[in-house]
């Protein structure tokens, strides 16, 4: 019985962590996410595995696009202030 009761929260644990793809949002707005993801897509794609068909892939390079695009903007705005 005890086993099962350390059991229990270090599944749940794992499956909560796993659950969520992070939107192209939070990792624009986070950098160490968006940094971890495209860690673990270079991974992917130095074990030979397609990285197009991986949803946080995805959503991290779109991530990268939208945040040039944000640093870009801005630049852009500081210029004519």
């Amino acid at each position: 019985m005890k086993k099962l009761t350390y059991l229990i929260p270090t599944a749940m644990c794992f499956f909560l962590a796993s659950c969520g793809t992070p939107s192209v949002e939070e990792l624009a707005n986070d950098p160490d996410k968006l940094q971890k993801v495209m860690q673990k897509c270079e991974k992917l794609e130095a074990e030979g595995k397609n990285i197009l068909e991986d949803e946080a892939c995805k959503n991290a390079a779109e991530a990268m696009v939208q945040a040039a695009k944000n640093k870009a903007e801005g630049l852009v705005k500081d210029l004519f202030k």
